[in-house]
C-alpha cells in the first residue's frame, strides 16, 4: 500500500504569490473573495488541481490565469494553494487523479492514462486546503 503526506500551504491570492517555491508539487485553485477588513480569503469553489516541476512559474503563467479567471464571478479572484512534492512527475499525477477523483474539481477531468495505485493513501496536512478532506483512501 502506498502512502503520501501533503503539507498544504497559502492562501495566495492571483498576483501575489511571493514566497512560493520553485520547487516541484500539486497546486490547488480557488474562486473567492478577499476579505480586505480580516485579511482572509472566503473561498467559494475549487476549480483546478495540478502538478509542476515549478510551482511559482505554474502559479503565474499568464495562460493558466486565464483559464482558471475565465470562472470567476463579480468582484471574484483567483486564490492558490501549494503542497511541494519533490517525487517524480508520475507520482504527482497520480497524486493529483486521486485527490480529483474524490473532490471534482470544476476544471479537471481525470486523466485516464494515469494509473491510481490501488490501496493509496493521501493524508493531506496543513489549514490550507479548503474543500479536500484531511485523509483519502483509494481501494
Amino acid at each position: 500500500m502506498a502512502e503520501y503526506s501533503l503539507n498544504v500551504q497559502g492562501y495566495y491570492k492571483q498576483g501575489m504569490t511571493g514566497g512560493v517555491p520553485s520547487s516541484p508539487g500539486l497546486f490547488i485553485v480557488y474562486r473567492g473573495i478577499h476579505d480586505t477588513e480580516n485579511n482572509r480569503a472566503i473561498l467559494k469553489e475549487l476549480l483546478y488541481i495540478g502538478e509542476s516541476s515549478n510551482l511559482e512559474s505554474c502559479m503565474n503563467n499568464a495562460d493558466n490565469i486565464r483559464r482558471y479567471s475565465e470562472s470567476l464571478q463579480d468582484q471574484e479572484t483567483l486564490f492558490f494553494c501549494y503542497s511541494r512534492y519533490d517525487g517524480d512527475s508520475q507520482i504527482r499525477k497520480e497524486l493529483v487523479n486521486m485527490l480529483v477523483s474524490v473532490t471534482l474539481p470544476t476544471l479537471n477531468d481525470l486523466d485516464t492514462e494515469v494509473t491510481v495505485p490501488e490501496g493509496a493513501v493521501i493524508n493531506i496536512e496543513g489549514d490550507r486546503h479548503a474543500f479536500l478532506p484531511s485523509k483519502i483512501n483509494i481501494a
